[in-house]
């Protein structure tokens, strides 16, 4: 929202097993923003229905190799590429390293 790439009612979307969708899909509820979650189809039921009830259109797709176009970090990429949104990319993300390396990590140390 700060960098005006979202907008309110915009589309957050991100491949993830959980966790971090979780938190994206409170953040984005939280602005106005709209969240959509790829997640395996192997990942417990009980994460797809917390998603669901914190607002973010859950798409279960099947595990596939990374390289599969199908892949839920690949779904999630073409999701917000077709609808002008935000893919957060958690795994490449450097704002994603940075945080853990200047919070994470010396905490864990």
């Amino acid at each position: 929202l700060q960098t005006a790439k979202l907008a309110q009612g915009g589309l957050v979307t991100e491949g993830t097993s959980g966790s971090t969708g979780i938190s994206l899909a409170m953040v984005a509820r939280a602005h106005g923003v709209r969240c959509y979650v790829a997640l395996p189809d192997d990942a417990a039921e009980e994460k797809a229905q917390l998603l669901e009830v914190l607002g973010a259109d859950v798409d279960r797709v099947r595990p596939v190799s990374i390289t599969h176009k199908d892949h839920f970090v690949n779904k999630a990429r073409r999701t917000a590429d077709a609808a002008s949104g935000v893919f957060a990319d958690q795994f490449e993300n450097l704002a994603n390293l940075k945080a853990h390396y200047e919070g994470t990590a010396p905490e864990l140390w």
